[in-house]
């Protein structure tokens, strides 16, 4: 199967742009689950 360079270039580039969106999505829930620990460990020492 025969894809325009264009096409390719552009599935690429979407490609691209979901890999970083899910880089994204995993360090706001690895920081939401830090804050979280962290939280449940200060309430514990007081």
């Amino acid at each position: 199967m025969f894809l325009h360079p264009e096409m390719l270039s552009a599935l690429a580039t979407e490609r691209q742009h979901e890999l970083v969106a899910e880089n994204d999505r995993r360090h706001v829930l690895t920081a939401a689950r830090r804050i979280r620990r962290a939280d449940r460990h200060q309430r514990k020492a007081h």
